[in-house]
């Protein structure tokens, strides 16, 4: 199954770039991380919600992992 139209591969060295979307490497990884940031803190908010509730309930911080 053919993914490009380049048929002569005798000289390799004439190709420049055989991925997808050149030069988009920088911007896509900027997104993922910032995205990896933000669900990170999201993560985190949510847990200490979660831990705050059961500390709220009158348990003490050793057994709060029992009830999650």
């Amino acid at each position: 199954m053919a993914t490009t139209t380049y048929t002569n591969y005798e000289s390799l060295a004439d190709i420049s770039i055989l991925s997808p979307f050149p030069g988009s490497i920088t911007i896509l990884f900027i997104v993922c991380f910032a995205f990896w940031i933000v669900w990170q803190v999201m993560q985190i908010n949510a847990e200490n919600r979660h831990y705050d509730e059961i500390k709220k309930k009158g348990h003490n911080a050793s057994s709060a992992d029992k009830f999650s």
